[in-house]
C-alpha cells in the first residue's frame, strides 16, 4: 500500500494527458462548425426575410422556415408574408 498507480494514463494535474496525438483536432472542428451554424442561424433569424416561401402555381402551398415555426403574429404589410391563417394570434 506504500505505492500508487496510476490507471488511465493520465498525468497528475489539471488537463495534463500521456497522449502525444492531436485527438483535440476533430472535436475542435466540430464545435467551430456548429458555432458557425448557431451564428448563421442567428443572423437568419433576426433578418427576418425568406421565412415564407409559396408558388401556387406548381401546387405547391408553402414553406414555413422552422427558423420562425410557429407564426405568433404576422405583419400582413411585409412584402412575401405568410396569409393571416398560419398566425396563431393573428397579425
Amino acid at each position: 500500500m506504500g505505492s500508487q498507480q496510476m490507471i488511465g494514463g493520465h498525468e497528475a494535474g489539471l488537463f495534463q494527458t500521456k497522449r502525444s496525438d492531436f485527438w483535440w483536432i476533430e472535436p475542435l472542428l466540430t464545435g467551430l462548425g456548429f458555432l458557425s451554424f448557431i451564428i448563421y442561424t442567428t443572423w437568419a433569424m433576426f433578418q427576418g426575410n425568406y421565412y415564407w416561401w409559396s408558388a401556387d402555381s406548381e401546387g405547391f402551398g408553402g414553406y414555413l422556415s422552422p427558423f420562425y415555426s410557429p407564426l405568433l403574429f404576422i405583419e400582413e404589410s411585409v412584402a412575401g408574408s405568410a396569409p393571416l391563417l398560419h398566425a396563431w394570434f393573428g397579425s
